[in-house]
Parts: structure tokens; sequence; C-alpha cells
């Protein structure tokens, strides 16, 4: 004798009260070709992938048994002909398992392994103009770092980015510039960059 087990969609039609003594009918019809059950588990209703019969929903059964391989054959025709099941497929398997756990724990086991998402920090405008301004004033107080820093740059970009700008040659007063600064702060914190 070999060991299979068979999972089997029991219809939607059934009541979920019902459904017991459809999985008992399988039980039967194991028992009539001479096999031995080891377990039997209701798998409870879920949705259907796709639809079976115009049915969305089914009960799902899981049964393990021994069987002579001469009787699978019969087995699967009795099965195909019974009208409470949708689906079957029986598998060979090397030995006998345990009951499986149910779907819900499963997903349940699933969601508890996935790890938290990283929050965003996310910073106001206030919050970036003060900042922008503090370093304008650090600038300010040392000017050899001010010739070093990025503020050059930045003018730069400022002056390439605007269409019909004049020439960089051109210094721009330090209110002009912070003003400038701001502006294109603003538009890029309004973008979301």
């Amino acid at each position: 004798m070999n060991h299979y087990e068979v999972l089997a969609i029991i219809t939607s039609t059934l009541a979920d009260t019902e459904v017991p003594s459809a999985i008992v009918k399988i039980e039967e019809t194991l028992k009539k070709h001479e096999c031995t059950i080891h377990y039997s588990q209701n798998l409870e209703r879920r949705k259907l992938a796709y639809p079976i019969a115009h049915q969305q929903y089914g009960s799902y059964a899981l049964i393990e048994f021994d069987c002579a391989p001469e009787h699978i054959g019969s087995l699967e025709h009795d099965f195909r002909l019974a009208p409470e099941l949708l689906r079957h497929v029986i598998v060979k398997r090397s030995e006998v398992g345990k009951p499986r756990p149910l779907f819900k724990e499963v997903e349940a086991s699933f969601t508890e392994k996935r790890p938290a998402r990283k929050e965003i920090k996310t910073v106001s405008l206030d919050e970036a103009l003060q900042t922008v301004e503090q370093e304008t004033k650090e600038a300010q107080k040392n000017p050899a770092h001010a010739q070093e820093s990025s503020v050059q740059p930045l003018r730069e970009d400022l002056m390439a980015a605007q269409p019909g700008s004049p020439d960089i040659s051109q210094p721009l007063s330090d209110e002009d510039l912070e003003k400038q600064l701001n502006d294109k702060l603003a538009e890029i914190l309004k973008d979301g960059i």
C-alpha cells in the first residue's frame, strides 16, 4: 500500500454545517476502495482564485490515507462523479504527515514575519528655511569659510537655471541671493524633492 493525500474543494452550495457530512462521504468513498484513513481535516471556506462552475467560494478538505495503487483510478472516477466536489487532487506522499495548519494560521505567520516599514522623516518648510538662514548667518560670520562653502555653486546653479538671467560675473547682493535661495528652496520643498 502506498501513502496518499487528497485535497478536495467542496461546493459552496452546501451550508457550513453540511460540509462535515460531505467530508464523511469522501471518507466513505475511500473506505469503499479499501483505503486506511490516517487523518481528515476541514480547512474551512475560502475564496477561489477563479470561478469554478460559476462559484466563487469553496470549502477545502485534506485527507491522508493508505491505498493500493490499483484502486486510485476507480477512486478518481468516483470523486469526479461526486456532485459535492468542485475539484480534487490525489498526491502520493512518502510518509504520513502531521495535520496542516489552517489557512488563517499560515497567513498570520506570514504577517508576523513581515518587516516594519521605515519611517520617512519629513521636514516642514519653516524648518528648512531656518536651516538655510542659520547656514547663511554662519557663512556671514566666517567669510573665509563662506568662500569655501557651497554658496557659490548654488549661486551659479540659480543663475544658470533662470532663463534671461544676468551674467554670473555680475555679483548679486546678499539680500538678492538670500531671496532667490529661499524662493528656490520653497519651490523644491513644494515639489517634494
